[in-house]
């Protein structure tokens, strides 16, 4: 099996993805490691993305993946219309070349490949990450529910991420057969060490002033886009424990809100050189070498990167609750998890009481983690879905 997969090398694996380095979120930076993988498997991919700004190059390559930016950026739904015809277009003067085409979300590009799989004669293979973020995306791409389900029906071939999202897709009616739960590339270890945390907190501190932490100051990190109610009432108990005489840091990185909110309510309580926010930062390895804990009040976005890696790493957490911890971590994962202010605000109280009972919680999920999720079991799903794939139409006539 591997060594037809492997035949298949000079017709790529083809990945649409209208985020794809543009933002530094959950969903580009769990593509880019999940490319690494395919890369070093022998598998050749190609990113079509959008071109967000006149000044990026069109074309490039980037740890062997070739990447291809289409006009314009598809943030509107004139500019989403147009950036469709140019994927349609780009594909079909490069068939020869496309081996599987791959979209990152089931939406209306989704529906317009499957709509023209006849033509195409490739087969698709689509991701239904249905609670994936929104942010930045045209008003037509935000697909309700039920339109969703309607795509999913129609593909022959749906990559369900999730324990959660393969349940409802179930509930739904669309065909056990042509859904394969794939769990998200489970990213390797940050490597942390004493040395390695200094030397990262003084690289940031070149780059932004704010990123100077006093010696001996522990840590918070909060990463990736978030609701503004969420955000303001776990803010609450994180002001809360800075009032009862606790000294820590936080940094809010790319949050997806209005700062100027964040900021009047961060200074109205008087912890705003304390809690700091940050645009989009695309180093996250170096902000996962120097935290101390990490704030994870987006589990549906961050359970895609984010979290894996925090806990890969045996990084102390503490996350809000969401149905898909408990089968992606296993049970141990209660420890790390709060479901209001008032226990985020008891959570946090604990672990700067005691950080290391946290850390050793931690710890013990890192060591399941891997060995529920090896790399190459996941490696070998991903070998299995393109190889019964080939030579099918995405559309089930």
């Amino acid at each position: 099996m591997n060594q037809r997969v492997n035949e298949q090398t000079e017709r790529n694996l083809v990945v649409i993805a209208r985020r794809y380095w543009p933002y530094c979120d959950d969903a580009s930076l769990r593509l880019m490691h999940w490319l690494d993988q395919l890369q070093s498997e022998g598998i050749r991919s190609t990113v079509l993305t959008s071109r967000w700004h006149p000044s990026w190059p069109d074309e490039f390559e980037l740890r062997g993946v070739r990447i291809h930016r289409l006009q314009p950026a598809a943030n509107t739904n004139w500019n989403e219309s147009h950036f469709q015809r140019n994927v349609l277009q780009w594909l079909h003067a490069n068939l020869d070349r496309v081996g599987w085409i791959y979209v990152d979300r089931i939406d209306t590009l989704a529906s317009v490949l499957l709509s023209k799989s006849n033509r195409l004669d490739r087969p698709i293979l689509a991701r239904a990450g249905l609670s994936d973020s929104n942010v930045g995306l045209a008003p037509s791409v935000r697909s309700p529910l039920p339109m969703q389900i309607d795509i999913a029906h129609r593909a022959k071939t749906v990559i369900v991420p999730s324990a959660s999202v393969h349940r409802l897709m179930i509930q739904h009616g669309v065909a056990s057969q042509s859904m394969v739960r794939i769990d998200d590339f489970i990213p390797i270890p940050t490597v942390r060490t004493p040395d390695i945390r200094k030397s990262t907190l003084h690289a940031l501190a070149k780059i932004n002033s704010d990123f100077l932490l006093p010696d001996s100051t522990p840590l918070v990190l909060h990463l990736g886009h978030c609701q503004m109610a969420t955000l303001q009432s776990t803010l609450q108990a994180m002001c809360d424990l800075l009032d009862s005489g606790a000294m820590f840091r936080t940094w809010i990185i790319n949050p997806g809100l209005p700062y100027d909110q964040l900021y009047e309510f961060i200074r109205d309580r008087g912890w705003h050189r304390e809690l700091l926010l940050f645009d989009s930062f695309d180093d996250v390895e170096s902000l996962l070498q120097v935290a101390d804990l990490i704030w994870v009040s987006n589990p549906e976005e961050a359970i895609q990167f984010t979290l894996p890696a925090t806990i890969s790493s045996g990084i102390p957490c503490l996350i809000r609750e969401h149905p898909d911890l408990e089968p992606l971590f296993g049970p141990g994962i209660h420890a790390c998890v709060y479901d209001s202010p008032t226990s985020l605000a008891l959570q946090l109280h604990r672990w700067y009481a005691q950080p290391r009972a946290l850390a050793r919680s931690v710890e013990s999920l890192q060591a399941e983690l891997h060995s529920r999720h090896p790399t190459k079991q996941w490696m070998k799903q991903w070998k299995m879905v393109l190889e019964s794939s080939q030579g099918t139409h995405g559309y089930e006539n």
